[in-house]
């Protein structure tokens, strides 16, 4: 049934309005030139003092008016038949006085739980207010998801205008936008398909998981939060790698099942007869979301209609969090992606090792304990070769010496090959002036080389420690390390 624009309907036929329709919501925009539309509101009851019926030329808009005085609905009835082309800044007047609550502004109408698959709609301006170089603008109706239960917020454009940011305070949805709306004005919304059918997956995708964790083992989700490269959700409880394994099995089944998703706002007493999960203890109106023989759970989030619709489910990883699990996982769209991603590196990696694609993980394992024994026999060589070298040192008291491309592994077997050899402190470095020095430290005669190494890091823009052997790195040249170490170790 048709109901008026300013109650987000669609328009009726030319002709004759409708019998009946929507509640009178006072706002109404001017006619366009060249446009005739026909929208219906409830007709008035016969003889009734307390209605008036409002007809404008060339825009056939029956509406009901009531809790406006007489002279305020006779004012406006003038108004527009003397055809005065109304603007809607005097008839906003009359509006806000009937749709004001007692405590504030009435709550928005939200068109995300009428339905999620609403992308497009028209609204009437109510307010506009500058914020941070943005406008806060508040509509009699919207599509746009606001921010809230783990779920990010809606973004498109409205009026023109993007959407930043879209909050919620006290029923009124706040729309953060780039460019000032005239009060008044009726504006299109246009909301990011891609940005909330991937909300909706994830949101769905959660509670598919959700209801099987609680089925399965009891536990609670206690957190929830959908961030721009995957979904967290926090359980109350252990879970090991082969459960979470089943876990994204059956939440993968119910997905082939495309099982129905249904939302419903039940009325107290059938609430009280309704056992659905819930992370807090909930007041007045709750939405219940209903995942068929799998979960049903209080939730404000927007979903999609059949858990086909989710596509894949994926968990990706898990970790021990506050005495239960951390769970990340990617559904719909980004889990396609993350496969699609993986599935190209794994034959590139495929390609390097000249293996079949589900044999890399064997092949990489022959190459790194290839890799492992060939490190090990430098390093014997590496041992050989610094005992040769520190030789030179035997009988010295103290040694300093430059040695290019050694790892840090490296610098401490070298620096202790010459603690073998000297009775003070033995310094070993590794570098270039262009990238700066790696550096081990330490002594063979019980030398504090923990100050000298403080010292030296203060002087020579250095940073590391240790307890018997210090080693760091530090920006400087060589030449400031002779300098530094000339007088202090005097050979």
């Amino acid at each position: 049934m048709p109901v008026c624009p300013t109650s987000r309907c669609r328009k009726a036929p030319a002709g004759s309005p409708p019998a009946s329709g929507c509640r009178f919501c006072a706002w109404f925009p001017p006619l366009l030139p060249g446009k005739r539309r026909a929208v219906a509101h409830r007709r008035p009851r016969k003889g009734s003092v307390s209605e008036l019926c409002l007809r404008r030329p060339g825009y056939m808009h029956y509406s009901t008016i009531s809790g406006v005085s007489d002279n305020e609905k006779l004012a406006l009835f003038l108004v527009l038949l003397l055809n005065f082309y109304v603007t809607i800044s005097p008839i906003s007047k009359i509006g806000l006085f009937i749709e004001r609550k007692e405590n504030g502004m009435a709550e928005t109408r939200k068109l995300y739980y009428e339905n999620g698959a609403c992308l497009q709609f028209c609204a009437t301006v109510l307010s506009c207010v500058p914020t941070d170089g943005n406008f806060a603008v508040t509509l009699d109706a919207t599509a746009f998801y606001p921010e809230g239960g783990g779920q990010p917020a809606d973004r498109g454009a409205l009026g023109g205008a993007r959407v930043l940011d879209v909050h919620e305070k006290d029923g009124v949805v706040v729309h953060t936008v780039t460019a000032p709306l005239r009060v008044g004005e009726m504006v299109q919304g246009d909301v990011d398909g891609r940005r909330r059918l991937d909300h909706m997956q994830q949101h769905t995708g959660e509670h598919i998981v959700s209801g099987i964790v609680h089925a399965q083992f009891g536990y609670d989700n206690v957190g929830f939060h959908i961030g721009a490269q995957d979904v967290t959700v926090d359980f109350s409880g252990p879970l090991t790698d082969a459960e979470l394994a089943d876990v994204e099995r059956a939440a993968n089944w119910v997905i082939w099942q495309n099982a129905p998703v249904t939302i419903a706002w039940p009325a107290p007493s059938e609430l009280a007869q309704l056992n659905y999960r819930s992370k807090k203890e909930l007041t007045g109106a709750i939405r219940i979301v209903t995942v068929a023989n799998v979960d049903v759970c209080a939730c404000c989030g927007t979903h999609v209609e059949r858990c086909g619709q989710v596509g894949s489910i994926k968990l990706t990883s898990a970790q021990s969090y506050k005495g239960g699990t951390r769970v990340t996982m990617l559904c719909g769209m980004r889990a396609y992606e993350d496969h699609c991603i993986k599935f190209q590196n794994a034959e590139a990696v495929s390609g390097l090792l000249s293996a079949k694609i589900n044999e890399t993980a064997a092949a990489v394992q022959r190459l790194a304990d290839e890799n492992a024994a060939l490190r090990a026999e430098k390093a014997a060589l590496e041992t050989r070769l610094f005992a040769a070298d520190a030789a030179a040192f035997r009988g010295r008291k103290n040694a300093l010496v430059f040695e290019p491309h050694l790892s840090p592994d490296s610098l401490r077997r070298l620096c202790t090959a010459l603690m073998e050899q000297c009775t003070g402190v033995c310094a070993a470095f590794s570098g270039t002036d262009a990238v700066g020095y790696k550096y081990a430290l330490g002594s063979a005669g019980g030398a504090d080389v923990h100050a000298l190494c403080k010292e030296m890091n203060a002087a020579l823009g250095g940073r590391g420690g240790g307890r018997e052997m210090q080693q760091g790195s530090a920006a400087c040249t060589r030449g400031d390390i002779e300098a530094f170490f000339a007088p202090r170790l005097g050979e």
